[in-house]
């Protein structure tokens, strides 16, 4: 397979701020930019010109595509970038061979630039929690993943440049939604009862899917969502009170205190990270929400207990803030490793500190999830 250094001339595709991230990186090449490009119709491009090059609809690069000496690099962030690369394959016909990306396998999504999360310190490659952790996952996709994201380069701040790497490469991981549990194989008799944990619930997208998957007819289902207007976008929703025996909305965040913490989102809602501010000012994005411990909230559980997290690197607090729940009831954990540099190791370590008889798993890729399987499942 080659490699970036095997081409003199490439296509960039996407002139915003990822192009920008990427220029160090490509001046250190000896690669001539032959053009600029993206798949969206002009009125919606943000921006119209790049190094001088006019950008231009990725099918009118037919010609230059068709050249051995001539790559393609993608330079769009998070899930714009999966529509341009099916565009890239099945509209023009283009080599995926010949495409490279920004690595996914960071632990720091591509898309969060400018915060905290970037400033943070990997911990030392040579450090024994990368052996010890790495030893707890036994099945080859597991450890497949856990190497990708433990030799890929990091993002440390504004002035880096992301790490290119051929897209054929790692293509089957590149994104998967984030699979909580859709493709787990539940063995066993489960019995009848179900209690689910759903922290950051956002608009109740992962309702419907948990429910179909575990096998437990009645679900008592907890929805941990912050914000007023996703909360009510639940709650407003029909199908997801069918769903489950007992739907129940809770407006906290989770984490290790209980506390208000300022959060700022990103413009879709879907997503952000915590940020440090002062009482009464707020960042534009932001608004203030409430924190809980779940093991001082006296929950209701019956029978088997499932936890999932997707709280924005607010994981491994909220485990914490559910020690006591997580010893006595030892449930089937699905947490997002992604969000923090450091997590795909001291989530696990911390999960493994616990003295529950788990087996551990990695799946997902670019939005890495962490399983964690009661022993007694097998």
């Amino acid at each position: 397979m080659k490699t970036i250094k095997d081409y003199k001339y490439y296509i960039l595709i996407g002139g915003g701020c990822v192009a920008q991230r990427l220029e160090k990186q490509l001046g250190e090449t000896d690669l001539v930019l032959l053009g600029v490009a993206d798949n969206l119709e002009s009125p919606d491009r943000t921006v119209e010109e790049y190094k001088g090059h006019r950008i231009q609809n990725l099918s009118m690069f037919k010609e230059e595509m068709s050249r051995q000496d001539v790559c393609a690099i993608l330079a769009i962030n998070a899930f714009f970038s999966f529509e341009v690369i099916e565009y890239y394959g099945n509209a023009c016909g283009y080599d995926y061979d010949k495409l490279f990306v920004p690595n996914p396998y960071t632990s720091l999504r591509p898309c969060v630039m400018n915060d905290d999360f970037a400033k943070e310190k990997r911990i030392d490659r040579k450090a024994e929690i990368y052996s010890d952790v790495r030893k707890l996952f036994r099945d080859e996709e597991s450890l497949v993943i856990f190497d990708k994201l433990y030799t890929s380069k990091t993002y440390d701040s504004a002035e880096d440049s992301y790490e290119l790497v051929s897209y054929t490469d790692i293509r089957e991981m590149y994104y998967c939604g984030e699979a909580y549990w859709d493709t787990y194989h539940f063995q066993g008799d489960c019995g009848e009862d179900a209690t689910v944990l759903d922290c950051g619930a956002y608009n109740g997208d992962s309702v419907l899917p948990l429910c179909s998957v575990i096998p437990q007819e009645r679900i008592l289902y907890y929805a941990f969502e912050p914000d007023h207007e996703n909360a009510d976008e639940i709650r407003n929703n029909p199908e997801l009170k069918k769903a489950c025996a007992d739907l129940r909305i809770l407006e906290y965040g989770v984490g290790n205190d209980n506390t208000t913490l300022v959060f700022e989102r990103n413009s879709y809602k879907d997503g952000g990270r915590f940020v440090d501010a002062e009482s009464d000012v707020l960042p534009e994005s932001g608004s203030k929400l409430e924190i809980r411990r779940m093991d001082d909230l006296g929950l209701e559980i019956k029978g088997q207990l499932y936890i999932k997290m997707d709280i924005e690197g607010a994981e491994l607090d909220a485990l914490k803030g559910c020690h006591d729940m997580i010893v006595k009831h030892v449930p089937f954990l699905a947490i997002c490793v992604y969000h923090r540099k450091n997590d795909i190791v001291t989530i696990p370590a911390y999960i493994n500190s616990l003295g529950c008889e788990y087996d551990y798993y990695l799946r997902g890729g670019f939005h890495t999830i962490l399983w964690a399987v009661p022993r007694k499942e097998q």
